[in-house]
This record gives C-alpha cells, sequence and structure tokens, in this order.
C-alpha cells in the first residue's frame, strides 16, 4: 500500500481513475488533454495503446510532474568556521 500526497509522482493520475469494478471487466483511458478517466472498448483501447495516444498523455503528465516539482536551484556560497573561508561547490 502506498500513499501518495499532491505533488508525488502519480498523484493526479491516481486520482484522476476510477476504482475497478470487481464484477466488471471495463477498460478506462485517460486522453490526451484530460484528467478524467473514461471506459473504452477493448478495439479502443488498443488503438490508444498503438496509436500514439498514450505516449502522449504520458509526456503530458511528465510535463505536469515538471511544473509541480521545479529543478532545485543551488548558488554557490563559501562557508566560514573558526575564522577559515571555505568555497563550497
Amino acid at each position: 500500500m502506498s500513499i501518495f500526497l499532491p505533488g508525488d509522482a502519480g498523484f493526479y493520475e491516481t486520482l484522476a481513475i476510477t476504482p475497478p469494478d470487481p464484477l466488471c471487466e471495463h477498460n478506462f483511458v485517460v486522453r490526451s488533454g484530460s484528467l478524467v478517466a473514461e471506459p473504452v472498448s477493448d478495439d479502443e483501447l488498443e488503438e490508444y495503446l498503438l496509436g500514439g495516444e498514450y505516449d502522449e498523455k504520458l509526456m503530458q503528465n511528465e510535463e505536469m510532474e515538471r511544473s509541480l516539482n521545479p529543478t532545485p536551484l543551488y548558488l554557490p556560497c563559501s562557508l566560514v568556521v573558526d575564522g577559515d573561508e571555505y568555497e563550497l561547490d
């Protein structure tokens, strides 16, 4: 079991997925540009996976995660210990 928090990889995608119905077998996809999962047929699922839309959605998810978790900015600085100065990289 995992706990997803806002900003964690996969958090928003997990919220958008409808829980599976144990009595039925359905395919769900999240279309490119959307955050809502929708039911599709087996043929539509195959087209989604092999037609490039899934790859496009993955790229959108990566862009969203990068915007939510920007790369930290590290600035050069120096440290003074007992009167001696040290350069830090």
